[in-house]
């Protein structure tokens, strides 16, 4: 919440600063009639030196605003990795969610722990479309059974069923955009961390578009048609980029 009051000050500082400053200006501009002691040279030289005074704030201001929604989104997502997404389950009139859950984990992905009682919350997200299944949205009832299912993913290739993770809108705009520079196959998520493999093999934690375009700006990857399978995910990852190796002389 402190970082949330030092936004809102620094707006109300900007306001008012802007405001007292056009009021002298405008002062100064009136006063800048011929006979008048104030040059519009000078009038010039202190408007230009309050509008760079102005930019900089502005650009403190969009910091502050950038590194709060940042914790906002970091608050939410370590909410959301309690949760899976399974995609491509068919709707079914007084459907029971929980028991096609555990039966997709105990046949499908070969974890038998999974069972009704299991599961906390278990729901479809949207409004109802005809000829579309809706996600549906799978709380565990620990922490422990959630990374035991996503890590078995990969077993759903093939079939009509695809699992994923339940990331914000902000980390999943993030991924679309990493798959479409890097392809599919070269991008996944990990606890709701957006990971990303570039053409030397290395691997990249990103968490903004800034942080993507400095890591692929070099880099000329043609996105990959979509496919059912899904990336596996187990694999490490570096959040900074590595150091080429020197040759011993």
């Amino acid at each position: 919440m402190a970082n949330y009051y030092n936004v809102i000050e620094s707006q109300k500082a900007l306001e008012s600063l802007l405001m007292k400053k056009m009021t002298e200006f405008e002062k100064q501009l009136k006063a800048s009639i011929p006979g008048s002691n104030v040059s519009v040279a000078g009038l010039y030289d202190e408007f230009s030196c309050f509008k760079d005074h102005v930019w900089s704030i502005l650009s403190l201001l969009r910091q502050q605003i950038s590194d709060l929604n940042q914790v906002v989104d970091n608050i939410e997502m370590r909410h959301r990795r309690k949760y899976l997404l399974f995609n491509g389950v068919p709707e079914e009139p007084n459907e029971d969610l929980s028991n096609s859950i555990s039966d997709i984990c105990n046949n499908k992905l070969g974890i038998r722990d999974v069972t009704k009682d299991k599961i906390i919350a278990c729901h479809r997200l949207g409004k109802h479309s005809e000829g579309k299944h809706r996600p549906v949205l799978v709380r565990f009832v620990d922490l422990n059974l959630k990374t035991a299912v996503w890590k078995k993913k990969a077993s759903l290739k093939g079939s009509s069923f695809v699992l994923s993770e339940f990331l914000t809108h902000q980390r999943q705009s993030l991924f679309l955009l990493a798959r479409k520079r890097l392809g599919m196959k070269n991008c996944w998520t990990l606890d709701g961390n957006i990971i990303v493999k570039l053409p030397d093999g290395t691997r990249h934690r990103i968490d903004t578009e800034e942080s993507l375009s400095k890591l692929t700006v070099n880099t000329d990857v043609a996105a990959e048609a979509p496919s059912s399978g899904n990336q596996d995910s187990s694999s490490g990852y570096n959040s900074k980029p590595k150091r080429a190796v020197r040759a011993k002389k």
